[in-house]
């Protein structure tokens, strides 16, 4: 598989589930954006984590599962710092 290809499904796996956590939380504009980046970002460092390793499964879904999993995991440790940030902005 491309790397130019995994680079790309990486980059709209992470920003997807930055999205859906924004939905999820009903958040502002400004964190919406913020949980896009830390999806792509998760999901860039598990792709090349998962790229090293090996593939998960065949090489057409490899991209997508290790983005997936690479952006739920930054998303998970982010937010309690995030929601932390957001509650000492409100005092």
């Amino acid at each position: 598989m491309p790397l130019g290809y995994s680079i790309a499904v990486w980059l709209l796996s992470g920003a997807l589930c930055g999205w859906l956590e924004a939905r999820r939380t009903d958040a502002s504009q400004g964190r919406l954006m913020l949980n896009i980046v830390i999806g792509v970002t998760g999901a860039i460092a598990a792709g090349i984590v998962f790229k090293s390793v090996g593939e998960l499964g065949p090489p057409w879904q490899g991209p997508i599962y290790s983005g997936f999993i690479g952006a739920a995991i930054a998303i998970v440790l982010a937010s309690p710092i995030l929601q932390r940030f957001a509650k000492s902005a409100l005092r």
